[in-house]
């Protein structure tokens, strides 16, 4: 499990709305519905979009957004 995966799962389940600019200077406001290794389904206003990682420059969090990392040693136990 690594940390981006962790995120962006946790973005989607609690439908946390975020922005996420690309590396051409585009912004998209919305939530994530899904993702994998290459791209991310997102949601907004304006429609659905299929956004490719490799171009993202950053995604902007909530000020109020804390992200829960599970416990590796009770992963791992389990």
């Amino acid at each position: 499990m690594n940390i981006q995966d962790v995120l962006l799962n946790q973005l989607r389940k609690e439908k946390v709305t975020i922005i996420i600019e690309d590396v051409n200077g585009n912004s998209y406001q919305g939530v994530i519905r899904g993702f994998d290794n290459f791209c991310i389904f997102f949601q907004s206003e304006e429609g659905s979009a299929l956004l490719y990682k490799h171009s993202l420059l950053k995604i902007k969090l909530p000020k109020d957004f804390y992200l829960k990392i599970p416990d590796r040693e009770a992963a791992r136990k389990s």
